[in-house]
C-alpha cells in the first residue's frame, strides 16, 4: 500500500470520525429560527451540559434542552444497560447545568455527590462535615436528627430544584424547620 492508501485510509477515518461525533451530538438543544422569512438566523436554544456514567450503553457528556429531565439523560446515553437499578432514580427529576448523573447497576450504591452536583463539588470528607451537594442518604442519615425519611427529602429536594446555595436553604426541606437546622448546622457545609 501506498502513501495514497494511507492518505485515503486516514481522509475515511476522518469521515468517519466527524460523522459518528455529529450523530452523538444530535441530542444538543434544538435549534431555533430567530425572525420571519428567509433572512432569519438560526441560534441554539439554551441548554445544560451533563456527565451521564454508570449502567447506560454511552456514558459520555451530552448537552440537552434546558429543562431536560434524567429520562432524557437516560435516552441519549443510549438507554439502560442490562443490570440498571431504576429504583434508586428519580426519572422525572429536572437535569442542572454541569450535573453529573450516574445510573448504578444492581446491588451498587452510586458514588457520593454525583445526582445533583456539579462537576466540582468534592465528596464530603469521612468524619468531616456532610456536604450538602453532594452527601448520599447514607450520609445524611448519619446526622444526629436526621432519620431516612428525611435524607431521603433533602435529596429529592436537591434533585429537583439544583445545588444548595446555604446551609439555611434546608428549611425548604420537608421535615426540617429552625430547631431541627440549628441542631445539624454544624454536621453540614454547602461547597
Amino acid at each position: 500500500m501506498g502513501v495514497a492508501g494511507v492518505v485515503l485510509i486516514a481522509l475515511l477515518c476522518a469521515v468517519v470520525f466527524v460523522r459518528s461525533s455529529q450523530s452523538a451530538s444530535s441530542s444538543v438543544a434544538p435549534q431555533v429560527s430567530v425572525g420571519p422569512g428567509p433572512s432569519s438566523t438560526t441560534t441554539t436554544a439554551p441548554g445544560v451540559v451533563i456527565d451521564v456514567g454508570g449502567a447506560v450503553r454511552q456514558p459520555g457528556v451530552y448537552r440537552l434542552a434546558l429543562g431536560s429531565r434524567v429520562v432524557d439523560a437516560l435516552e441519549v446515553a443510549g438507554g439502560p444497560a442490562e443490570d440498571i437499578d431504576l429504583d434508586q432514580m428519580n426519572l422525572a427529576s429536572t437535569i442542572n447545568d454541569g450535573q453529573r448523573v450516574w445510573f448504578t447497576r444492581k446491588g451498587e450504591l452510586p458514588p457520593a455527590g454525583v445526582i445533583g452536583s456539579s462537576p466540582d463539588s468534592g465528596a464530603s470528607v469521612p468524619g468531616g462535615p456532610v456536604d450538602l451537594n453532594t452527601a448520599t442518604i447514607e450520609q445524611l442519615d448519619s446526622l444526629s436528627g436526621i432519620g431516612p425519611a428525611t435524607a431521603k427529602a433533602i435529596i429529592e429536594r436537591r434533585n429537583e430544584l439544583g445545588r444548595f446555595r446555604s446551609v439555611d436553604d434546608l428549611l425548604t426541606v420537608k421535615g426540617i424547620g429552625p430547631t431541627k437546622l440549628e441542631s445539624i448546622r454544624s454536621g453540614v457545609v454547602v461547597r
